[in-house]
């Protein structure tokens, strides 16, 4: 069967949807590349983890993920060689370098080829790593100082109350100021019933366009989710209504995997249609695109569209485990529906490449107290490495 090979053979298949790359397509090709953008210019604005989005102990948060079409670096396979290529992703990735000596981090700088230490942008927390880094007993390649974990952020809209509170100097106890002498605020979410800002009078606005730093672990609940999201139509805001009917080359329109007759198990499918995949027909290396069907739209002559994570929104918390640790919870999703007209203007992404942008060496230097000199500012030298 070849589904796509033409326009009539597209449209023979009853409400079915050619889209480009899924949520979980564009993800996992995302978490697979090894590192992102790192251009080490600097930044502009707040640090990345002011006004962050925390799924709350205990209590539910109703949010919406939005889709900012990031653009970021990403390496490609390119016959035997390795090219790094501007795509459009619906996440930001960024490295972050914990400095376990002085309990600080950031952004790593290295670029989409870190791994290439001969090719890698520079990065002192990069250095640093190299440089203290050997095999533990469980056989992992680990720094004894400086951690690299892979992170990706999430552009959301919260819909819970948020108040504009005055920042604290943690140092002095004191209230934040500008020159001017004017307050430095941030929007912080409401406590609910035992909430000191309600208390005060503070300021109070209802929804917060926000992003949710997260990590792998994570990523895969969140992706776990998609799967389930995608048995809804967005168009006629039905649940459990889509069905997958094959999937197929996005080059010539073969058929690669039909539902009916496959014998693929669920783990299989999974690897096969999230994956890039060779066409057993032309060769060709790629995503494969969906055919499917929304049986409440079939019914009344209309196309129905697969619901994504971005047409839904999401019931999230966070449950503490033993030893302080945490686990994501993603209790439910709603039905398939558009933003509320409340909130519509609000709840538009914000830009995280840019609030996201690597560390500039300076800061990393002064973050992980790399030693400075009369000149420019030196790379992290190993004190324990022979001369």
């Amino acid at each position: 069967m070849a589904y796509g090979k033409d326009a009539a053979g597209r449209e023979a298949v009853q409400g079915s949807a050619f889209r480009s790359r899924t949520f979980n397509q564009a993800t996992r090709a995302l978490s697979r590349n090894r590192f992102p953008r790192g251009e080490g210019s600097g930044k502009g604005g707040l640090p990345y983890w002011v006004d962050q989005f925390q799924p709350p102990v205990g209590v539910d948060s109703i949010i919406r993920m939005m889709d900012g079409k990031f653009k970021q670096e990403e390496l490609i396979e390119v016959g035997n060689e390795v090219q790094v290529q501007e795509v459009e992703h619906p996440m930001v990735k960024f490295v972050d370098h914990y400095d376990g000596a002085h309990k600080r981090s950031c952004i790593c700088s290295a670029g989409a080829l870190a791994n290439y230490k001969d090719k890698r942008k520079e990065c002192y927390g990069c250095d640093i790593y190299w440089a203290t880094a050997a095999r533990n007993n469980a056989g992992r390649f680990e720094s004894s100082r400086m951690s690299r974990q892979n992170k990706y952020a999430l552009a959301i809209f919260d819909y819970r109350p948020y108040h504009h509170v005055e920042q604290i100097d943690r140092e002095t106890g004191k209230v934040k100021t500008n020159s001017k002498g004017e307050p430095y605020k941030n929007w912080e979410p409401c406590q609910g019933r035992v909430c000191p800002y309600c208390k005060a009078g503070v300021e109070m606005k209802v929804g917060h366009s926000t992003h949710w730093s997260i990590n792998y672990t994570q990523l895969q609940i969140i992706r776990g989710v998609e799967r389930d999201v995608g048995r809804s139509c967005s168009v006629c805001g039905g649940i459990d209504v889509v069905d997958s009917l094959g999937w197929m080359c996005g080059s010539c329109g073969e058929c690669v995997i039909e539902m009916a007759t496959t014998e693929l198990q669920p783990k299989e499918l999974i690897e096969q249609t999230e994956n890039e995949v060779k066409c057993p027909l032309c060769g060709h290396n790629g995503c494969l695109d969906e055919v499917y069907e929304c049986r409440s739209c079939a019914a009344r002559g209309m196309p129905g569209l697969r619901a994504t994570l971005f047409d839904v929104d999401l019931t999230v918390s966070t449950l503490l485990l033993d030893g302080n640790k945490k686990q994501l919870m993603i209790k439910s999703y709603s039905a398939p529906h558009a933003i509320a007209p409340e909130f519509a203007e609000a709840a538009k992404p914000l830009d995280l490449v840019r609030r996201y942008k690597p560390d500039t060496l300076e800061r990393q230097a002064e973050v992980f107290d790399v030693t400075k000199t009369t000149g420019p500012t030196q790379p992290y030298q190993n004190p324990n490495k022979p001369a």
